[in-house]
C-alpha cells in the first residue's frame, strides 16, 4: 500500500492512499480535521478585520473519499466581488479599477442635509499583500506532515 501525504496550494493539504483502509481513514479524519480547526484559527487570527465579515466567511472543510481525506480552509464568500476583495487583500492589488458612480452626503454651511452625486472613475489601487492565508499554512506546513505520518505509523 502506497501512502503519500501531500501539502499543496495555499489552502489545503490532502492524504491519499490507494485503497485506504476504513481504519486508516478514521485516523486521517480525526487528525485532518483537528489540523484543518488549526489552520482555520491561524488564519483568522492573521486576517485583516477592519469590518469581520472576511473571518466570518472565512471556513474549513473536510472531504472524504475512498482514496482521500482534505482538509480545507477557504473564503466563503457570497459573490464574486467578495471574493476578488479577499483575493486582493491576500495576494496584493497594484492595477487601476473602477468605482462605481455615488451619493455623498453632507452638509452645508448653515446645517442643512445635501446630496452630492460623485459621478464613476477610475483609480490605481495600492493595496499590499496581506498573506494571512499563506503564512498560516506556511508556520503549520512542518506540523502537518510530522502529525499525519505520526497518526499513519501509530496503526
Amino acid at each position: 500500500m502506497e501512502i503519500t501525504a501531500i501539502v499543496s496550494g495555499e489552502r489545503d493539504f490532502a492524504a491519499r492512499l490507494d485503497q485506504m483502509p476504513a481504519r486508516v481513514r478514521e485516523r486521517l479524519v480525526t487528525v485532518i480535521t483537528s489540523l484543518t480547526a488549526r489552520l482555520l484559527a491561524a488564519v483568522q487570527q492573521n486576517e485583516p478585520q477592519r469590518t469581520g465579515a472576511l473571518r466570518s466567511e472565512t471556513q474549513m472543510r473536510v472531504d472524504v473519499t475512498d482514496d482521500v481525506v482534505r482538509g480545507r480552509v477557504f473564503v466563503a464568500a457570497p459573490s464574486a466581488r467578495e471574493h476578488a476583495k479577499a483575493a486582493a487583500l491576500e495576494y496584493g492589488a497594484h492595477g487601476m479599477v473602477a468605482v462605481r458612480a455615488y451619493q455623498r452626503q453632507g452638509h452645508t454651511p448653515f446645517g442643512m442635509a445635501a446630496a452630492q452625486v460623485v459621478a464613476a472613475y477610475r483609480r490605481q489601487a495600492n493595496i499590499v499583500a496581506d498573506r494571512f492565508e499563506r503564512t498560516a499554512l506556511d508556520a503549520m506546513r512542518g506540523t502537518i506532515k510530522a502529525e499525519i505520518t505520526e497518526a499513519l505509523e501509530s496503526l
